[in-house]
């Protein structure tokens, strides 16, 4: 399916996995009153009256069977504790600021924002979140990882409560953008790095039984680990 995103396509590609989605405004903001409560029909008939809506927004919780885990920041290094904590899953979106969402089979998850100390994210076991490939005011919102015929596959999120773990961030409560990869070359403990920054994304996919694949579709999201073979 193309990536051009008009409401009136996406909608019926998300009501066939049986996710109701609603017209969102490029500000985010849902274009209709009582978006909340859209059923698969509901969704349908907006479909004709905001076809030429450039965002879809669902739902999480009961009724998608979706919860998000937002990943408030660009940084690969946040990206990886946070899918080690949560459990690998094949979807994964990059949003119009370029963060990340992970998607995973909802199992009770309510909303929870800032849960932990040391990572950037929240939980959407309810509440909107902004589909792909809606396009707003920032960018577009894009699969990097797997499509809507994973939607059937989800795995349940690992919870994840207690605190002190290794902080993600560089100290000061800001991201660590760069990435530890930044710069390094081989021969100067660029080996070792690229061990530890992915490290706890394998050990979770071997846990999980995933592939190799799995591995590299995660670890392509730093741009210093693609360029690792070229140094």
């Amino acid at each position: 399916m193309t990536n051009q995103c008009t409401f009136a396509l996406w909608q019926a590609a998300y009501a066939e996995r049986g996710i109701a989605t609603f017209p969102v405004r490029a500000n985010k903001v849902p274009a209709i009153r009582g978006y909340q409560k859209i059923g698969l029909t509901g969704s349908q008939q907006l479909a004709c009256k905001f076809a030429d809506a450039d965002a879809l927004g669902f739902m999480c919780g009961p009724r998608s069977k979706v919860t998000v885990l937002d990943i408030d920041s660009s940084s690969d290094v946040v990206l990886g504790h946070a899918i080690a904590r949560h459990g690998i899953t094949p979807i994964l979106v990059r949003t119009a600021s370029g963060k990340y969402h992970a998607y995973y089979r909802h199992n009770g998850e309510r909303r929870r924002i800032r849960p932990f100390r040391d990572l950037p994210i929240d939980i959407f076991g309810g509440g909107l979140v902004v589909a792909p490939p809606s396009k707003t005011a920032h960018g577009c919102y894009e699969f990097i990882g797997g499509s809507l015929d994973e939607l059937d596959h989800l795995p349940v999120m690992q919870p994840f409560d207690e605190p002190g773990e290794p902080s993600a961030t560089n100290g000061r409560g800001d991201n660590d953008t760069a990435g530890p990869l930044r710069g390094m070359r081989d021969h100067d403990g660029r080996n070792k790095t690229l061990f530890l920054t992915i490290a706890p994304i394998a050990n979770q996919i071997h846990a999980t039984g995933g592939s190799r694949d799995s591995l590299l579709t995660i670890a392509g999201t730093d741009d210093d680990a693609r360029g690792y073979e070229n140094c």
